[in-house]
């Protein structure tokens, strides 16, 4: 995360507590994963944020949450996933990645199975502030 954000958006991204994350979120990005280890990661932003990220990838103003809105968050998401299985995969591939959904909507919410690890964090990178969550199956 802190390679795509230093890279792309020219912020440095910090981990924070996800309760430091204000806002509603609005809009969720998913990339499941499947393989030696198995689960998904999922970005929850808010519209503002999501605008501003898409805003910030392409270089051009965004303030709708449109087509380029939700294809742009759900390839940060993917480069994300990406970079986690780069990291993970030393000699042999950890997993392999599905492609990301993007869902919008008002009262949205991600479940985890029981007995999977489910981690919640916040970051903080400027003017972008959102949830990763990362859930890995025990």
């Amino acid at each position: 995360m802190k390679d795509i954000f230093a890279n792309m958006f020219n912020e440095q991204a910090l981990l924070i507590p996800d309760a430091e994350v204000t806002g509603k979120t609005r809009v969720s990005s998913m990339v499941g994963f499947a393989g030696r280890i198995s689960g998904f990661l999922c970005l929850h932003l808010d519209r503002r944020v999501a605008c501003n990220l898409a805003s910030g990838l392409l270089g051009m103003e965004l303030a709708e949450l449109d087509d380029t809105v939700r294809d742009a968050v759900g390839e940060i998401v993917n480069m994300l996933a990406g970079g986690l299985k780069n990291h993970l995969s030393h000699n042999e591939e950890a997993f392999k990645i599905s492609i990301p959904s993007v869902i919008v909507g008002e009262g949205i919410s991600t479940y985890a199975p029981a007995d999977a690890e489910n981690m919640m964090f916040g970051v903080d990178a400027g003017k972008y502030r959102f949830k990763v969550q990362l859930v890995v199956e025990q």
